[in-house]
């Protein structure tokens, strides 16, 4: 299994942290929530013992007053039961406004239920049982006393009558040996639960690790490998299962990309060596007008712009730096018909122009996608060979011009296809009636053979 950093586990960007995120936030939840439980637990059961005491305490001290003792037997009774190890106070009062007659705390012995001090709620309890004539349910103090107060009916002291007269029981115990053992148990009890909760957090983490994290961290390495240039042919194992599944399929996806991608490779490289070998400037231009493509004739054309033709360079950057530069010495000859800078990186049709010395013809051709192949051929040659001719032609009619004969010229077919005269009037038939005819359609037969035997 991979090792991975403690510091790690969490990275907020990690599929990991994601994973493993909800399972420690549950894990505390769950094992706070357990030990809230068994400490409500145990609360619950210590309650429950300290009211089964004291309601035996107040049985027991109610059976007694009840068998109308003397009040010194009384006070050794209740001394006696307030001597017990759990019993914190033990008290009975009696009368109408309620008076101590017995306590385990003997300076209390004869005073006012309302002059008592108020030390662990016992004037308040007496009162408020006292005003309502009911047994009061028990209560916990914080303190860790549980006390139980209880209003009954007792014999009048010193009276044999049987008269009863209003009285009140009140018993406050703390078992603090008790509370500990129970506190302790609760607190073992709370270590395993937290245990097992941790212990299924990392069960339920090693197999998020070994199933998951684990297979993806496999993909992932395979795809970067794949990204970074590794072997067409390696192969990872994948595991059985759908994140396996998803590696393989990744795995013939890539297999199929790097089949495409030589294919294209080798068109590009095709591609290449055919624009290579035309004796013509070749650039291409996508629909935002960003060069793609271009070969060597095409920047030996562009001299001028060496270094600025760049794949990703735009056709108007082209354009502002050629006007900036050597358009201006290119349209000196004749400016008004040399085209504007832009129309030599992006031109709708074809025209001839005078660039760096050099007479070329820009042909533009659009792209399906919106994008423009230029085609630049050097025509150089041609023009100077029709400047030769236009010359020679000049030089011709010139001297033609200055021959007073008459003559015609007379194609392969014997057609007249021109003439040349001083005087038109000296023709014997106007020059639409015998031009594109054959010399026997015009001429008299005998003066035809005699032309055309020649």
């Amino acid at each position: 299994m991979t090792r991975i950093p403690f510091a790690g586990l969490f990275a907020g960007g990690s599929l990991r942290g994601r994973l493993l995120a909800p399972i420690v936030a549950t894990s505390v939840f769950v094992s706070a929530a357990g030990i809230a439980l068994v400490l409500e637990t145990m609360r619950t059961n210590y309650e429950a013992r300290m009211r089964q005491e004291c309601a035996l305490l107040l049985a027991a001290v109610a059976n007694s007053v009840q068998a109308a003792p003397s009040p010194e037997d009384l006070q050794r009774f209740v001394s006696a039961m307030g001597a017990e190890r759990d019993v914190e106070t033990l008290l009975i009062a009696a009368g109408t406004p309620a008076r101590v007659i017995a306590c385990s705390k003997r300076a209390w012995v004869g005073q006012l239920v309302s002059a008592l001090p108020d030390r662990g709620d016992v004037r308040a309890d007496v009162e408020r049982v006292s005003g309502s004539g009911s047994e009061m349910a028990p209560h916990w103090e914080s303190s860790g006393v549980f006390d139980m107060t209880r209003a009954i009916w007792i014999p009048a002291a010193g009276d044999r009558s049987g008269k009863l007269v209003p009285g009140i029981i009140m018993v406050h115990v703390r078992s603090a040996e008790t509370e500990a053992a129970m506190f302790h148990q609760a607190l073992d009890f709370s270590l395993v639960v937290l245990a097992l909760i941790v212990a299924l957090a990392l069960i339920v983490r090693a197999l998020i690790e070994r199933r998951v994290l684990t297979p993806l961290a496999a993909v992932l390495r395979f795809v970067r490998e794949r990204e970074a240039g590794g072997a067409a042919g390696a192969r990872a194992t994948w595991t059985p299962d759908e994140i396996g599944a998803l590696g393989a399929t990744l795995g013939r996806l890539l297999e199929k990309v790097d089949e495409q991608t030589g294919e294209i490779v080798r068109a590009r490289g095709q591609l290449f060596d055919a624009i290579e070998a035309l004796d013509a400037g070749v650039a291409m231009y996508d629909c935002t007008g960003a060069l793609v493509l271009f070969n060597r004739k095409y920047t030996e054309q562009w001299s001028s712009l060496h270094g600025l033709i760049v794949p990703g360079i735009r056709s108007a950057d082209l354009a502002k730096a050629y006007a900036k530069g050597q358009h201006v010495l290119d349209t000196a000859d004749n400016p008004s018909a040399h085209p504007p800078a832009g129309d030599f990186f992006a031109a709708l049709s074809p025209f001839d122009a005078r660039v760096h010395g050099r007479w070329l013809r820009i042909v533009p051709n659009r792209t399906r996608d919106g994008g423009t192949v230029i085609l630049q051929q050097d025509i150089t040659a041609t023009r100077r060979i029709q400047d030769s001719l236009q010359q020679a032609e000049a030089r011709a009619r010139g001297l033609l011009d200055v021959i007073p004969d008459m003559l015609f010229l007379i194609d392969a077919n014997d057609r007249f296809s021109d003439f040349r005269t001083p005087d038109v009037g000296l023709l014997f038939k106007p020059p639409h009636e015998f031009l594109g005819r054959l010399v026997a359609e015009v001429l008299p037969p005998e003066l035809a053979a005699l032309i055309i035997d020649g």
